[in-house]
């Protein structure tokens, strides 16, 4: 029996360390994860499952769940049935995930929670290093050059050249490029989240060779969000300093003062660059923009006169909504409804690339109108209810995280953002739901 439970609990940290690698694994790969882990809770775990429903109760799923739930029944006002098919199987991710992980899978202690983000920071690290050598790529490719991925010093020059834009650009379009997908939106939230993690680990650490092996990587994850300007993130990077500056002082002085000093100098070297400068002044023209045409109320009533993507997603948006405030129109119809404003209001370039919302709430309006959205904040504030009562300073950024980029980003609508957020989310929420009070 002994040898049974060892074994239970190590296949279990097995499959959830296989499934922190998820942005390395085509869909059907990760599917037959999910299915290895819900067949061995079904032939093993099946009572120790049933148990858990009765202690720990379904109202967390309720919770965690009801708003993909209400989702589903958005089918019988849905026309488009073949996008709504696929958006139900790609979100489902946000009710399997949390019923496993949450009751189907033992406790999960401190020390195994920190096991898994390290097993996460370290997939984050080999997109970063896959990314690497999609650039390289990308850039000898444009310049005829034949640099090699080792010649660091030069490729970061030759990179500096570039706005990150054009830089993800010659990644994206080279012929042979790697099969990993990158987004400056979901590498920047991962970095971030691996950031807020190795800031509490960081003070507590006294192996001066594994503390600087992990300083290294928060300088990396820095040095990543910085250059890939993801404003959202950018500006949580700094108001996460601010949290954590006094908690640092106190404990590490001399590495609060040393990162603080390389982190001002990286930003300062960047902005007097080439790449640094153009990307700047490109940045400071959309923000200009952005300003003057919600100042200009003209603008807002003359919707031909936008000069700013995201305002005509915003317009169109809206203007849906209001058409169906209650219940949307249906999971499947949200991109065809934005398509056919597009069209209808001259917005070329939106039409052509078929832009989303560039807002989950807007999207969630949109889908299952103002009761979906509802069920989705109070997702979220369940959510942080939890991280309240338990004191979770890191599962509270953790959540701040995503929120915050759902006002940019509609982060949920890959499989990358979801497997990010349910995964991690619900490994949060085992230890916390059954940690002990004491």
């Amino acid at each position: 029996m002994k040898t049974f439970i060892f074994f239970s609990k190590k296949f279990e940290l097995w499959v959830l360390s296989f499934l922190m690698f998820f942005t390395f694994f085509a869909v059907n790969k990760l599917t037959l994860f999910i299915v290895v882990l819900v067949l061995f809770i079904i032939i093993f775990k099946r009572n120790f499952f049933l148990k858990n429903t009765k202690t720990i109760g379904i109202k967390p799923i309720l919770f965690l769940c009801s708003w993909y739930l209400f989702s589903i029944i958005t089918f019988f006002w849905s026309e488009n049935t073949g996008d709504y098919t696929k958006i139900v199987i790609r979100d489902s991710a946000f009710l399997i995930f949390p019923v496993l992980i949450i009751y189907g899978i033992d406790f999960l202690s401190k020390k195994r929670i920190e096991f898994l983000l390290y097993i996460f920071i370290l997939g984050v690290l080999i997109q970063l290093f896959i990314f690497y050598i999609g650039l390289n790529d990308g850039v000898n490719h444009s310049t005829n050059e034949n640099l090699s991925i080792f010649n660091f010093y030069s490729n970061f020059n030759r990179f500096l050249k570039y706005t990150p834009n054009e830089l993800l650009g010659l990644y994206k379009w080279q012929v042979d490029r790697p099969f990993l997908h990158i987004h400056k939106a979901y590498l920047s939230i991962q970095c971030l989240i691996g950031i807020v993690f190795l800031l509490y680990k960081l003070p507590k650490l006294s192996s001066k060779s594994v503390l600087l092996l992990l300083f290294s990587v928060f300088l990396v994850f820095n040095g990543v969000i910085v250059f890939l300007f993801s404003i959202p993130n950018l500006i949580l990077l700094f108001l996460f300093y601010f949290v954590f500056i006094v908690r640092f002082l106190k404990k590490r002085p001399l590495l609060t003062f040393a990162f603080l000093s390389v982190f001002i100098t990286s930003i300062v070297y960047y902005s007097t660059t080439g790449s640094g400068e153009k990307y700047i002044s490109f940045q400071t023209k959309k923000i200009t923009n952005l300003i003057s045409t919600i100042k200009n109320q003209s603008n807002l009533i003359e919707y031909n006169k936008f000069n700013n993507s995201r305002l005509r997603s915003y317009y169109c948006a809206v203007t849906s909504i209001k058409k169906r405030p209650f219940f949307g129109y249906g999971l499947g119809d949200t991109k065809d409804v934005l398509v056919d404003c597009y069209e209808e209001k001259i917005f070329l370039t939106e039409f052509k690339e078929r832009h989303n919302t560039h807002n989950y709430y807007l999207d969630r309006l949109l889908s299952g109108g103002f009761v979906m959205l509802f069920l989705f904040l109070l997702f979220f504030v369940y959510c942080y209810k939890i991280g309240f009562q338990k004191k979770s300073k890191l599962y509270l950024l953790f959540l701040t995280i995503f929120l915050v980029n759902l006002l940019f980003e509609n982060v949920f609508s890959r499989v990358q953002g979801i497997f990010t957020f349910s995964i991690l989310n619900s490994l949060f929420l085992n230890f916390l739901i059954k940690k002990p009070e004491s």
